[in-house]
């Protein structure tokens, strides 16, 4: 099974739980190394609106308010949405309000979120701007959406540090000629090749897209070439091609895809010069 860590922070009146670090490995590899508050209170169910939840099994949710604070009942179920749509919230055990932070007018709202490895954690949630609230944090709090990108790029950095004990694995059980342990480094490092030529290919259609009004488009690169990694760990690929103006000369372009996603990548054409050549 995966191998897990997770390192939780207790909540408090004045601090709510900061992002996890969390790593990955893959399952494979794993089993090798194994192997050798007091006033009335009203219920609300959170409708099953999101994509999200509609892969989760069982998905129950109680979301309770004080009565002097109902007018908010539509911005704690909005909360509980944000948190089910990140990757860290499976399932919402408890919403509710944090008393001592709260006003009637601006309320605090403390939701209790289980995560995939059956762990729960709480974060506190401003219910005006619907933000993770983080002393740690300038400004004192973080947006649902920053928080998941900061999901993805630590998912993606542990992803790039795994292909890379992937090729090291590889080489050992190379010169121990240990079969098993090739086998299962040859197959991580298929799962993650198969992971490269799938976005190779989204940048290829969509780059195809951005230049289909060019006169004369020839194709320099044809063939997946290697990968570089940015700062960020997004993949980035080069591609070579040529087009010709309006007067037929001709136009010599450079194009780089950075990708982690096909939700998230960037695409951007430059001139190529003989410096940027390889």
């Amino acid at each position: 099974m995966p191998m897990f860590s997770a390192r939780l922070q207790e909540t408090s009146a004045s601090r709510v739980v900061a992002a996890p670090v969390f790593s990955l490995r893959y399952p494979l590899l794993a089993c090798f190394f194994f192997c050798l508050v007091s006033q009335p209170q009203t219920a609300l169910a959170v409708p099953d609106t999101a994509d999200d939840l509609s892969s989760v099994h069982d998905v129950t949710a109680q979301l309770l308010l004080p009565k002097s604070y109902q007018q908010h009942l539509s911005k704690l179920q909005r909360a509980a949405e944000l948190a089910l749509a990140t990757d860290r919230c499976e399932r919402i055990l408890q919403g509710g309000l944090q008393l001592d932070r709260s006003r009637p007018e601006h309320p605090v709202f403390r939701i209790l979120c289980r995560d995939q490895h059956q762990q729960s954690f709480a974060m506190l949630v401003d219910g005006l701007s619907l933000h993770l609230l983080d002393d740690t944090r300038p400004g004192g709090s973080i947006s649902f959406a920053e928080w998941q990108q900061e999901i993805d790029a630590e998912k993606e950095r542990q992803r790039v540090l795994e292909e890379l004990e992937a090729a090291a694995l590889l080489q050992e059980a190379e010169r121990r000629k240990d079969m098993e342990m090739l086998r299962l480094a040859q197959e991580t490092l298929a799962i993650e090749e198969a992971r490269r030529k799938r976005l190779w290919e989204f940048c290829q259609q969509q780059l195809a897209i951005k230049v289909k009004t060019m006169r004369e488009v020839s194709w320099l690169t044809n063939s997946m070439p290697e990968a570089h990694v940015d700062e960020s760990n997004r993949l980035g690929f080069y591609i070579d091609f040529d087009a010709e103006d309006l007067y037929r000369q001709p136009l010599l372009y450079r194009a780089e895809c950075r990708i982690q996603s096909e939700e998230d990548y960037r695409l951007t054409i430059r001139p190529r010069s003989a410096l940027q050549l390889d």
